[in-house]
């Protein structure tokens, strides 16, 4: 099983189980613990992951934070549970206490089981930050997120690598709900700026004139937006698929517009994690392979169209063949667009 199929299974029994856990025990016996688990932490393991692991700080001693992952026996990764259900607002102080007085820990995670809130010291090295980089909600997964929740995975745990992202994670997501929020209720220094950016209105913006043209600048952002993200899909759909990074030779390889229209569809899907001319293709007799960066050790994934059935194959490093997904057609590939997004951010 891969790791897409371990969150989405891992998600799945949040969502049935939720309502009847009512202790912080439960959830970290029931939720939690399976969390990291699936990180490939070893619960059992004291020199790996410590419960209830003793962390001094001020005057208060013997201050117990739920977990701490350790590397070579010091606290890299601390974890305060809380109850499912419970507001995690009012608890990033208790972590905040912990973090800041052991100076090994680089990472700390707040949760209630559902929402996961990664946090680490951007703003002063050995101070944790107010805001979290990272934050899901495991009944509302994002495709985007998959690839940076794998990299705090056992296997894949590289703290300069972490931290390298972990910047632009926190101010990309901040903006992104800004603007998200100003989608909906534009406040009254956006629509200033607005106002005063174009060349719609030169009068003077007094409270009056704001409020006339909120729901207007609120109306004309959002019908950008969305004729933009038309413009693209068609663009993507219709335009000539780019050659393969890897002249073919002389063979009975055909690549047919169904190929390609199917190619056109995952680098439309995959344009906002990659460049779009990064994502290649390479035909071959039995499948139509598209490669990352023309790569073919990269494969995102495989199309195999021409024998009755088709499939879409992703890679598997537990199935030497990679795994088959049967599809109707061409356009159920964009059912697969978490797959394909966790497929190439494999390869970055």
């Amino acid at each position: 099983m891969d790791f897409l199929e371990k969150i989405k299974k891992l998600s799945e029994r949040a969502e049935k189980i939720k309502d009847s856990l009512e202790t912080e025990e439960a959830t970290k016996m029931s939720l939690i613990m399976p969390f990291f688990q699936m990180l490939g932490y070893d619960f059992s393991d004291p020199e790996e992951v410590v419960p209830e692991y003793t962390a001094d700080f001020g005057v208060k001693k013997g201050a117990r934070i739920d977990y701490a992952v350790l590397r070579e026996g010091l606290p890299i990764l601390f974890i305060e549970a809380k109850p499912c259900g419970e507001k995690l607002e009012k608890h990033g102080s208790q972590l905040f206490a912990y973090y800041n007085t052991t100076a090994s820990a680089k990472f700390g995670i707040l949760t209630n089981g559902i929402v996961y809130r990664f946090y680490t010291d951007l703003e002063k090295s050995g101070l944790m930050d107010d805001a979290p980089f990272l934050e899901f909600d495991i009944l509302n997964m994002k495709d985007e997120i998959i690839g940076e929740i794998k990299k705090f995975s056992k296997d894949d745990f590289d703290i300069d690598k972490i931290c390298s992202t972990a910047s632009k994670l926190k101010y990309v997501n901040q903006f992104k709900q800004y603007f998200a929020d100003m989608l909906v209720a534009p406040s009254d220094e956006f629509v200033k700026f607005f106002m005063g950016a174009s060349e719609v209105y030169t009068g003077v913006k007094n409270q009056n004139a704001i409020e006339k043209y909120r729901p207007w600048l609120s109306q004309a952002l959002n019908d950008y937006i969305s004729e933009v993200m038309k413009e693209k899909i068609n663009k993507a759909i219709n335009a000539p698929a780019p050659t393969s990074s890897e002249p073919a030779t002389l063979s009975k390889i055909i690549t047919t517009e169904e190929e390609l229209q199917g190619f056109a569809i995952i680098q439309n899907i995959l344009k906002d994690t990659v460049s779009v001319s990064d994502v290649a293709y390479k035909d071959c007799q039995t499948y139509f392979a598209v490669l990352y960066k023309g790569i073919t050790t990269k494969w995102i994934c495989r199309l195999k169209l021409n024998d009755g059935k088709q499939f879409i194959v992703f890679p598997d490093d537990e199935m030497q063949n990679g795994r088959h997904v049967e599809i109707g057609s061409i356009f159920d590939i964009s059912n697969y667009k978490s797959d394909l997004i966790y497929s190439v951010s494999r390869y970055l």
